[in-house]
């Protein structure tokens, strides 16, 4: 008796294994971390079709059947339940095939979806931005329609992101110093005194508005002792802001197949913080 319910189980696991190959993408829509699960099983779905093989539930199926005492099938799973139901003809090789292809193009769509979502989710700003500036608005007595200034952050990994953004926080951090070629590549006019910003961490998490307070223009040799003491950043020497933004530079430049240069132009980006407001504007 407990073979033959272990039987009709593996029955109850088989069918829910089909569906969740063939539609669990829908559930990778609101859950993404799914698809870690879903993919391998799809390929896998996939692969037995393509391949002609038996699902290895099959046989455990007969295996407890037999041991209940109850007559046991030889051909597939599909084939004795699904295949009756669905199709008036016997499984075949091309009707493999062409169950194949069905999962495969059901859940290429699907996955179509799935990478789009991400790929708008990736571009719009984290919903604590939009927080951040309505927050800053009120604060200011802005009109609530006032547009979005930039949003970034500094560096270009998110270690480094967010050490720069606390630095910021912290008061220590007042200045940054970005390529000019990184404008132009981006199609973007450099900073001007009384723009706003909102710098955000690593994960694009919101973290302060900046407001520019003065820009200037230099050869990468030129950079100044204060401006590298106004950027915060490791023992606020010249010496290591020049080799760790030579090398930033070195790594952004690589995507054009240019390097950096002692003459290349630098946009030295002063600024402070307009909010939230703290009472340390050291």
């Amino acid at each position: 008796m407990v073979s033959g319910m272990l039987a009709d189980a593996t029955v109850v696991i088989h069918f829910a294994f089909i569906l969740f190959v063939v539609l669990g993408g829908l559930l990778v829509i609101r859950w993404p971390r799914l698809a870690w699960v879903h993919l391998p099983a799809a390929i896998w779905g996939a692969w037995i079709e393509f391949a002609g093989w038996g699902c290895p539930l099959t046989p455990l199926e007969n295996w407890l059947r037999a041991a209940s005492g109850e007559a046991v099938y030889t051909s597939s799973f599909i084939e004795r339940y699904v295949v009756p139901v669905v199709y008036p003809a016997a499984l075949s090789r091309p009707l493999q095939w062409l169950l194949g292809g069905f999962v495969v193009v059901i859940n290429g769509a699907i996955y179509f979806v799935v990478l789009r979502r991400r790929s708008r989710r990736r571009n719009e700003p984290h919903p604590s931005v939009g927080r951040l500036w309505a927050d800053y608005l009120a604060h200011a007595g802005r009109p609530a329609s006032t547009p979005l200034p930039p949003v970034w952050h500094f560096c270009d990994n998110e270690a480094d992101a967010d050490l720069c953004a606390a630095l910021v926080l912290a008061g220590r951090k007042r200045a940054t110093a970005p390529s000019r070629w990184f404008f132009e590549s981006q199609g973007l006019a450099p900073p001007q005194p009384t723009d706003l910003d909102i710098v955000t961490d690593g994960r694009g998490v919101a973290c302060c508005v900046i407001r520019t307070t003065a820009v200037r223009t230099v050869p990468f040799g030129d950079v100044s002792a204060e401006h590298a003491r106004l950027e915060g950043e490791g023992d606020l020497s010249l010496e290591y802001w020049r080799r760790t933004h030579r090398a930033y530079y070195a790594r952004e430049l690589a995507r054009a197949g240019l390097a950096p240069t002692e003459d290349m132009a630098v946009v030295c980006q002063y600024f402070e913080v307009a909010f939230p407001v703290t009472s340390d504007r050291s």
